[in-house]
């Protein structure tokens, strides 16, 4: 059993560190794009331009930045140039985006209690390990049905595909 407890966390601090090297690679508005992408199943420059408030050409280059690094895919209609995810990173970008917002959200409520004049530090104390308790069966909750998601995901992609003879 300390075998698999010990792989656990090394696949935990893993799956950490890759996390954040994603989120170190692209801008803060690349992200906020995909963020965006993740949401809708493709929309165009001028869409992703009115939703984030952002000027044309900023949301084209990150468009092409993320494209040049592989993340997204374009397709015409006509005139209209769509954007989306890949298929095989969109689980993958919910889960990160979830997990940083997840983390963001538990560092802001650690911070409300510690900062509360009304509790003593023991008081502090247990009440951030009781959000932390409660937190974490959540989170391993949801990230256990998004593992199912992408690990079904993959196995499907792998399959041969079935050509008519």
């Amino acid at each position: 059993m300390e075998k698999a407890e010990a792989l656990e966390v090394e696949v935990k601090k893993r799956f950490i560190d890759v996390v954040k090297d994603f989120l170190d690679k692209i801008s803060r508005s690349e992200r906020e794009t995909l963020e965006l992408l993740c949401q809708h199943d493709k929309l165009t420059t001028n869409e992703i331009s009115l939703k984030l408030k952002k000027i044309y050409p900023q949301v084209s280059r990150d468009l092409n930045s993320l494209k040049r690094k592989g993340l997204i895919t374009s397709t015409r209609d006509g005139r209209k140039k769509y954007y989306k995810i890949k298929e095989e990173y969109t689980t993958l970008f919910v889960a990160v985006f979830a997990a940083d917002y997840a983390m963001e959200a538990l560092s802001s409520a650690i911070d409300r209690i510690r900062s509360n004049p009304d509790l003593t530090d023991k008081e502090k104390a247990r009440a951030v390990d009781y959000l932390l308790e409660n937190f974490d069966k959540r989170l391993q909750n949801y990230c256990a049905e998004k593992a199912e998601e992408a690990i079904n995901y993959v196995l499907e992609k792998s399959k041969p595909q079935k050509t008519s003879s």
